[in-house]
């Protein structure tokens, strides 16, 4: 029963954390190039508010039961999943963190020489700051699963699965 708990709590935290970080980006680019209301517009925005709306509450009812249980037994929170969440939270947003400061770089290095249309790696050129719209939302979520693994670590060593999992994210 422990266990199907924990897969239930971690994984909804997972998604709908997922979800929520994605909308404000989403919503948040919207905003920052925001010249005219359009269908799309006004779409795009519904959409990212709704996500949010439902997407937040959802999120911390589920993570903060997953804390409380985990701060209340060592064994909880020493749990190779809850491990897991921490680590696959960290991998699903540092690379999209990279990637966008990769493209911000980008389109500072293609102002500065004066290109005016400049290839995009990944898709349609975004505009710089969408970009590091995204690093900073995608790094705030980082640093909170982060800190979330570190204080774990402190309070139990990692060893056997947990161990391994550490090191398969750093690889």
């Amino acid at each position: 029963m422990r266990t199907a708990r924990r897969v239930y709590l971690y994984a909804v935290s997972f998604i709908s954390l997922q979800a929520v970080m994605w909308a404000a980006i989403a919503g948040g680019r919207l905003l920052l190039l925001f010249r005219e209301v359009s269908a799309t517009y006004a779409q795009v925005i519904a959409g990212s508010l709704a996500i949010l709306i439902v997407g937040v509450p959802f999120f911390l009812i589920h993570w903060l039961t997953a804390r409380r249980l985990a701060l209340a037994d060592s064994e909880e929170r020493g749990s190779a999943f809850r491990a897991f969440f921490h680590y696959a939270l960290m991998a699903s947003t540092s690379i999209p963190a990279l990637l966008s400061i990769l493209e911000a770089i980008h389109t500072l290095i293609s102002r500065a020489l004066g290109i005016a249309d400049p290839w995009s790696f990944f898709g349609p050129a975004e505009p710089l700051s969408g970009h590091l719209l995204e690093a900073a939302i995608t790094g705030a979520v980082w640093v909170f699963a982060w800190r979330q693994a570190a204080t774990d670590a402190h309070a139990i060593p990692e060893a056997g699965n947990r161990a391994s999992l550490h090191r398969l994210y750093r690889y």
